[in-house]
Protein backbone atom coordinates (compact mmCIF):
# COMPACT_ATOMS: atom_id res chain seq x y z
CA UNK A 1 0.00 0.00 0.00
CA UNK A 2 1.23 3.33 -1.06
CA UNK A 3 -0.03 6.73 -0.21
CA UNK A 4 1.28 10.38 -1.07
CA UNK A 5 3.04 13.15 0.61
CA UNK A 6 2.56 16.96 -0.31
CA UNK A 7 3.13 19.96 1.17
CA UNK A 8 0.38 22.91 0.84
CA UNK A 9 0.94 26.06 2.12
CA UNK A 10 2.28 25.33 5.99
CA UNK A 11 1.32 21.54 6.31
CA UNK A 12 1.76 18.32 4.68
CA UNK A 13 -1.06 16.53 3.51
CA UNK A 14 -0.91 12.76 3.74
CA UNK A 15 -3.35 10.35 1.80
CA UNK A 16 -3.91 7.05 1.37
CA UNK A 17 -6.57 4.42 0.18
CA UNK A 18 -7.44 1.53 1.80
CA UNK A 19 -9.86 -0.98 1.11
CA UNK A 20 -11.99 1.23 -0.76
CA UNK A 21 -11.43 3.67 1.92
CA UNK A 22 -9.66 7.09 1.29
CA UNK A 23 -7.69 8.02 4.50
CA UNK A 24 -6.05 11.73 4.71
CA UNK A 25 -4.17 13.65 7.73
CA UNK A 26 -3.13 16.89 7.55
CA UNK A 27 -0.14 18.17 9.93
CA UNK A 28 2.26 21.00 10.72
CA UNK A 29 4.83 21.07 8.01
CA UNK A 30 7.05 23.63 10.42
CA UNK A 31 10.64 22.11 11.47
CA UNK A 32 9.16 18.68 9.43
CA UNK A 33 10.69 17.29 6.81
CA UNK A 34 9.54 15.10 3.96
CA UNK A 35 11.06 12.52 5.24
CA UNK A 36 9.75 13.04 9.13
CA UNK A 37 6.12 13.33 7.08
CA UNK A 38 6.78 10.13 5.18
CA UNK A 39 7.42 8.47 8.08
CA UNK A 40 4.26 9.75 9.33
CA UNK A 41 2.22 8.43 6.80
CA UNK A 42 3.88 4.93 7.27
CA UNK A 43 2.70 4.79 11.07
CA UNK A 44 -0.62 6.33 10.09
CA UNK A 45 -0.80 3.49 7.27
CA UNK A 46 -0.31 0.82 10.19
CA UNK A 47 -2.76 2.61 12.67
CA UNK A 48 -5.46 2.14 9.94
CA UNK A 49 -4.64 -1.63 9.37
CA UNK A 50 -4.86 -2.31 13.10
CA UNK A 51 -8.23 -0.25 13.06
CA UNK A 52 -7.51 2.00 15.66
CA UNK A 53 -8.32 4.73 13.04
CA UNK A 54 -11.49 5.67 11.01
CA UNK A 55 -11.65 6.78 7.64
CA UNK A 56 -10.46 10.01 7.33
CA UNK A 57 -9.75 11.09 10.99
CA UNK A 58 -7.11 12.22 12.51
CA UNK A 59 -5.62 11.28 15.89
CA UNK A 60 -7.77 12.96 18.81
CA UNK A 61 -6.62 13.73 22.71
CA UNK A 62 -8.92 10.15 23.21
CA UNK A 63 -7.32 8.00 21.02
CA UNK A 64 -3.49 9.12 22.16
CA UNK A 65 -4.87 8.16 25.92
CA UNK A 66 -6.95 5.11 24.89
CA UNK A 67 -3.10 4.19 23.48
CA UNK A 68 -1.58 4.74 26.74
CA UNK A 69 -4.16 2.89 28.41
CA UNK A 70 -3.17 -0.52 25.77
CA UNK A 71 0.29 0.11 26.32
CA UNK A 72 0.05 -0.21 30.27
CA UNK A 73 -1.64 -3.25 30.20
CA UNK A 74 0.87 -4.92 27.86
CA UNK A 75 3.20 -3.93 29.73
CA UNK A 76 1.58 -5.14 32.96
CA UNK A 77 2.21 -1.60 34.63
CA UNK A 78 0.91 -1.21 38.31
CA UNK A 79 -1.55 1.23 39.73
CA UNK A 80 -4.49 0.76 37.21
CA UNK A 81 -6.78 2.58 39.31
CA UNK A 82 -4.47 5.61 39.35
CA UNK A 83 -4.29 5.81 35.93
CA UNK A 84 -7.73 4.67 34.84
CA UNK A 85 -9.09 7.95 37.31
CA UNK A 86 -6.81 10.50 35.26
CA UNK A 87 -7.31 8.87 31.93
CA UNK A 88 -11.29 9.11 32.38
CA UNK A 89 -11.23 12.86 33.66
CA UNK A 90 -8.81 13.54 30.36
CA UNK A 91 -10.72 12.38 28.49
CA UNK A 92 -13.96 14.09 29.26
CA UNK A 93 -12.51 17.51 29.27
CA UNK A 94 -10.02 16.99 26.13
CA UNK A 95 -10.28 14.17 24.36
CA UNK A 96 -12.71 15.81 21.80
CA UNK A 97 -9.64 18.06 20.54
CA UNK A 98 -7.28 16.91 17.94
CA UNK A 99 -4.03 15.90 19.23
CA UNK A 100 -1.44 17.14 17.12
CA UNK A 101 -3.74 20.82 17.68
CA UNK A 102 -3.47 20.59 21.18
CA UNK A 103 -2.14 23.26 22.71
CA UNK A 104 -0.59 25.13 25.63
CA UNK A 105 -3.64 27.28 26.17
CA UNK A 106 -5.95 23.85 25.94
CA UNK A 107 -3.85 22.97 28.59
CA UNK A 108 -4.78 25.72 30.71
CA UNK A 109 -8.47 25.56 30.71
CA UNK A 110 -8.52 22.38 31.91
CA UNK A 111 -6.20 23.57 34.98
CA UNK A 112 -8.38 26.00 35.33
CA UNK A 113 -11.65 24.21 35.75
CA UNK A 114 -9.68 21.14 37.58
CA UNK A 115 -9.37 24.00 39.81
CA UNK A 116 -12.60 25.78 39.47
CA UNK A 117 -14.17 22.42 40.79
CA UNK A 118 -12.13 22.20 43.98
CA UNK A 119 -9.45 19.92 43.15
CA UNK A 120 -5.81 20.27 44.47
CA UNK A 121 -2.95 21.56 42.42
CA UNK A 122 -1.29 17.83 43.15
CA UNK A 123 -4.15 16.13 41.85
CA UNK A 124 -4.32 18.55 38.71
CA UNK A 125 -0.25 17.71 38.10
CA UNK A 126 -1.30 13.99 37.67
CA UNK A 127 -3.13 14.82 35.10
CA UNK A 128 -0.98 16.54 33.12
CA UNK A 129 1.63 14.07 33.95
CA UNK A 130 -0.49 11.49 32.60
CA UNK A 131 -1.70 13.27 29.74
CA UNK A 132 2.49 14.16 29.13
CA UNK A 133 3.68 10.44 29.61
CA UNK A 134 0.51 9.21 26.56
CA UNK A 135 1.82 12.37 24.23
CA UNK A 136 5.17 11.35 25.01
CA UNK A 137 4.48 7.36 23.90
CA UNK A 138 2.34 8.63 20.87
CA UNK A 139 5.72 10.80 19.72
CA UNK A 140 7.93 7.87 20.12
CA UNK A 141 5.79 5.43 18.40
CA UNK A 142 5.27 8.05 15.36
CA UNK A 143 1.32 8.64 15.78
CA UNK A 144 2.73 12.07 16.85
CA UNK A 145 5.85 14.44 15.25
CA UNK A 146 5.70 16.46 18.75
CA UNK A 147 4.29 17.06 22.14
CA UNK A 148 3.01 20.52 23.30
CA UNK A 149 4.13 21.43 26.40
CA UNK A 150 3.23 20.20 29.40
CA UNK A 151 3.95 23.23 32.75
CA UNK A 152 3.02 21.93 35.96
CA UNK A 153 1.41 23.49 38.70
CA UNK A 154 3.02 24.66 41.98
CA UNK A 155 2.18 22.16 44.44
CA UNK A 156 2.86 23.02 48.55
CA UNK A 157 0.90 20.78 50.23
CA UNK A 158 3.09 17.78 50.98
CA UNK A 159 2.60 16.13 53.79
CA UNK A 160 4.94 16.52 57.04
CA UNK A 161 3.14 13.94 58.91
CA UNK A 162 5.95 12.08 61.69
CA UNK A 163 5.79 9.77 64.50
CA UNK A 164 8.84 8.87 66.66
CA UNK A 165 9.17 5.16 67.89
CA UNK A 166 8.03 5.39 71.36
CA UNK A 167 4.24 7.30 70.20
CA UNK A 168 4.28 4.46 67.66
CA UNK A 169 4.39 1.91 70.10
CA UNK A 170 0.76 3.80 71.99
CA UNK A 171 -0.55 3.57 68.87
CA UNK A 172 -0.31 -0.09 68.46
CA UNK A 173 -1.14 -0.55 71.95
CA UNK A 174 -4.43 1.45 70.98
CA UNK A 175 -5.15 -0.79 68.30
CA UNK A 176 -4.61 -4.63 69.86
CA UNK A 177 -6.84 -3.39 72.85
CA UNK A 178 -9.71 -2.27 70.70
CA UNK A 179 -12.22 -4.81 69.55
CA UNK A 180 -14.24 -5.18 66.84
CA UNK A 181 -17.30 -6.78 65.94
CA UNK A 182 -16.55 -8.92 62.19
CA UNK A 183 -18.83 -11.70 61.53
CA UNK A 184 -21.25 -11.04 63.72
CA UNK A 185 -18.80 -11.86 66.76
CA UNK A 186 -16.17 -10.35 68.40
CA UNK A 187 -12.60 -10.53 67.01
CA UNK A 188 -9.65 -9.01 69.04
CA UNK A 189 -7.58 -6.71 66.33
CA UNK A 190 -3.86 -7.76 67.16
CA UNK A 191 -3.29 -7.93 63.46
CA UNK A 192 -4.15 -4.17 63.29
CA UNK A 193 -1.50 -4.03 65.39
CA UNK A 194 1.53 -5.73 63.88
CA UNK A 195 -0.01 -4.71 60.93
CA UNK A 196 1.03 -0.91 62.25
CA UNK A 197 4.39 -1.68 63.72
CA UNK A 198 5.31 -3.56 60.27
CA UNK A 199 4.73 -0.60 58.29
CA UNK A 200 6.67 1.53 60.75
CA UNK A 201 9.20 -0.66 60.69
CA UNK A 202 9.59 -1.73 56.81
CA UNK A 203 8.39 1.64 55.24
CA UNK A 204 6.34 -0.56 52.84
CA UNK A 205 2.77 0.83 51.22
CA UNK A 206 -0.05 -0.17 52.48
CA UNK A 207 -1.54 -2.28 49.94
CA UNK A 208 1.95 -4.43 49.84
CA UNK A 209 1.57 -5.19 53.74
CA UNK A 210 -2.02 -5.90 53.03
CA UNK A 211 -1.44 -8.22 50.06
CA UNK A 212 1.41 -10.28 51.73
CA UNK A 213 1.35 -13.89 51.55
CA UNK A 214 2.69 -16.45 53.40
CA UNK A 215 3.92 -17.88 49.67
CA UNK A 216 6.25 -14.88 49.87
CA UNK A 217 7.91 -15.48 53.11
CA UNK A 218 10.47 -18.15 53.53
CA UNK A 219 10.83 -19.02 57.60
CA UNK A 220 14.06 -20.79 56.94
CA UNK A 221 15.77 -18.16 54.97
CA UNK A 222 14.40 -15.38 57.37
CA UNK A 223 13.55 -13.29 53.79
CA UNK A 224 10.31 -12.03 52.54
CA UNK A 225 10.04 -11.79 48.64
CA UNK A 226 7.90 -10.04 46.70
CA UNK A 227 7.11 -10.74 43.25
CA UNK A 228 5.36 -8.07 41.94
CA UNK A 229 5.36 -4.37 43.44
CA UNK A 230 3.89 -1.45 42.24
CA UNK A 231 6.96 -0.62 40.79
CA UNK A 232 7.21 -3.59 38.73
CA UNK A 233 9.86 -5.17 39.65
CA UNK A 234 10.53 -7.74 42.50
CA UNK A 235 12.60 -7.20 45.99
CA UNK A 236 13.59 -8.80 48.83
CA UNK A 237 13.24 -8.02 52.88
CA UNK A 238 15.82 -9.41 55.35
CA UNK A 239 13.68 -10.76 58.51
CA UNK A 240 15.75 -9.22 61.50
CA UNK A 241 14.64 -8.42 64.71
CA UNK A 242 11.21 -7.37 65.28
CA UNK A 243 10.36 -8.13 61.67
CA UNK A 244 11.03 -11.78 62.50
CA UNK A 245 8.71 -11.38 65.79
CA UNK A 246 5.76 -10.14 64.20
CA UNK A 247 6.24 -12.60 61.19
CA UNK A 248 6.36 -15.90 64.19
CA UNK A 249 3.32 -14.03 65.87
CA UNK A 250 1.69 -14.09 62.70
CA UNK A 251 2.23 -17.59 61.84
CA UNK A 252 1.01 -18.99 64.99
CA UNK A 253 -2.35 -17.22 64.06
CA UNK A 254 -2.70 -18.06 60.66
CA UNK A 255 -6.03 -20.51 61.91
CA UNK A 256 -9.38 -18.82 62.12
CA UNK A 257 -12.79 -20.33 61.91
CA UNK A 258 -15.58 -19.53 60.39
CA UNK A 259 -18.43 -17.89 61.30
CA UNK A 260 -20.57 -20.57 62.92
CA UNK A 261 -17.38 -22.27 64.62
CA UNK A 262 -17.56 -25.53 62.80
CA UNK A 263 -14.14 -25.58 60.43
CA UNK A 264 -10.92 -24.11 60.94
CA UNK A 265 -8.92 -22.78 58.07
CA UNK A 266 -5.15 -21.50 57.42
CA UNK A 267 -5.18 -18.17 56.19
CA UNK A 268 -3.48 -17.57 53.22
CA UNK A 269 -2.26 -13.88 53.82
CA UNK A 270 -0.07 -13.35 56.50
CA UNK A 271 -2.07 -10.12 58.51
CA UNK A 272 -6.21 -10.95 58.51
CA UNK A 273 -8.86 -10.97 59.98
CA UNK A 274 -11.08 -14.34 59.51
CA UNK A 275 -8.72 -15.52 56.85
CA UNK A 276 -9.32 -11.91 54.81
CA UNK A 277 -6.68 -9.53 54.08
CA UNK A 278 -6.43 -6.18 56.90
CA UNK A 279 -9.52 -3.85 55.46
CA UNK A 280 -10.21 -0.51 56.78
CA UNK A 281 -9.60 0.48 60.12
CA UNK A 282 -10.14 4.32 60.04
CA UNK A 283 -12.15 4.70 62.91
CA UNK A 284 -9.49 2.49 65.23
CA UNK A 285 -6.83 4.57 63.72
CA UNK A 286 -8.84 7.66 64.55
CA UNK A 287 -9.32 6.51 67.98
CA UNK A 288 -5.69 4.93 69.11
CA UNK A 289 -3.97 8.23 67.11
CA UNK A 290 -6.05 10.32 69.20
CA UNK A 291 -5.20 8.64 72.33
CA UNK A 292 -1.64 8.38 71.26
CA UNK A 293 -1.69 12.11 70.97
CA UNK A 294 -1.25 12.51 67.53
CA UNK A 295 -4.64 13.24 65.97
CA UNK A 296 -4.83 13.49 62.18
CA UNK A 297 -1.68 11.24 61.60
CA UNK A 298 -2.13 9.16 58.33
CA UNK A 299 -1.33 5.74 57.71
CA UNK A 300 0.89 6.61 55.19
CA UNK A 301 2.88 9.42 57.72
CA UNK A 302 4.33 5.93 58.99
CA UNK A 303 6.53 4.89 55.39
CA UNK A 304 7.40 8.81 55.70
CA UNK A 305 8.49 8.04 59.56
CA UNK A 306 10.23 5.15 58.64
CA UNK A 307 12.34 6.37 56.36
CA UNK A 308 13.45 9.20 58.39
CA UNK A 309 14.28 6.58 61.18
CA UNK A 310 16.35 4.29 58.51
CA UNK A 311 18.20 7.77 57.63
CA UNK A 312 18.68 8.50 60.88
CA UNK A 313 20.15 5.30 61.76
CA UNK A 314 22.89 5.53 59.38
CA UNK A 315 21.39 3.56 56.95
CA UNK A 316 22.92 4.55 53.13
CA UNK A 317 20.48 5.52 51.08
CA UNK A 318 20.37 2.84 48.50
CA UNK A 319 20.14 -0.09 51.19
CA UNK A 320 17.35 1.99 52.73
CA UNK A 321 15.88 2.49 48.92
CA UNK A 322 15.58 -1.36 49.15
CA UNK A 323 14.11 -1.34 51.89
CA UNK A 324 11.17 0.66 51.25
CA UNK A 325 11.23 0.19 47.43
CA UNK A 326 11.58 3.41 45.97
CA UNK A 327 12.91 3.00 42.63
CA UNK A 328 14.35 6.73 42.05
CA UNK A 329 16.40 9.17 44.22
CA UNK A 330 13.85 11.91 43.69
CA UNK A 331 10.87 9.88 44.63
CA UNK A 332 12.68 8.53 47.80
CA UNK A 333 13.55 12.38 49.28
CA UNK A 334 10.15 13.33 48.73
CA UNK A 335 10.08 11.26 51.88
CA UNK A 336 13.57 11.37 53.67
CA UNK A 337 12.16 14.83 54.84
CA UNK A 338 14.64 16.48 57.57
CA UNK A 339 11.77 18.22 60.52
CA UNK A 340 12.98 20.40 62.98
CA UNK A 341 14.20 17.81 66.11
CA UNK A 342 16.80 16.78 63.39
CA UNK A 343 17.68 19.85 62.80
CA UNK A 344 17.88 20.46 66.64
CA UNK A 345 19.93 17.60 67.17
CA UNK A 346 22.03 18.32 64.66
CA UNK A 347 22.77 21.97 66.12
CA UNK A 348 23.40 20.38 69.61
CA UNK A 349 25.51 17.55 68.09
CA UNK A 350 27.62 20.30 66.31
CA UNK A 351 27.52 22.43 69.14
CA UNK A 352 29.43 19.37 71.39
CA UNK A 353 31.77 18.66 69.00
CA UNK A 354 32.69 22.11 68.91
CA UNK A 355 33.26 22.39 72.93
CA UNK A 356 35.66 19.08 72.46
CA UNK A 357 37.49 20.68 69.91
CA UNK A 358 37.93 24.01 72.21
CA UNK A 359 39.02 22.60 75.15
CA UNK A 360 41.11 19.99 73.18
CA UNK A 361 43.28 22.98 72.03
CA UNK A 362 43.82 24.21 75.29
CA UNK A 363 44.83 21.50 76.75
CA UNK A 364 47.41 21.40 74.26
CA UNK A 365 48.36 25.02 74.80
CA UNK A 366 48.72 24.33 78.56
CA UNK A 367 51.28 21.74 77.94
CA UNK A 368 53.68 23.21 75.73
Amino acid sequence: MKGTVEKHGNRWRLQFWYLRQRYRRSIAAAGVSRRDAERMLDTFIAEVKLGRIAPGRTPTVSDVLAHLQRSLVNRGIKSPKFYASHIRTLDESLGHLKADRLSASDIETHKERRLGAGRKPATVNRDLQVLRQAFRLAVRQRILLEAPPFDLLREDNARQGFVDDATLRRIVAGLEARKTHEHGGEILCDAHGDFTLWAFLSAWRRGEIRNLQWESVDRGAREVRLATTKSGKPRTLALEGELAEIIERRWAKRAYTTQRGKRTHLSRYVFHVQGKPIGNFRDAWSEATRAAGVPGLLFHDLRRSAIRELRKAGVAESVAMSISGHRTNATFKRYDIVDTEDQRRAIRERATATRGSVVSLKSGDGGQ
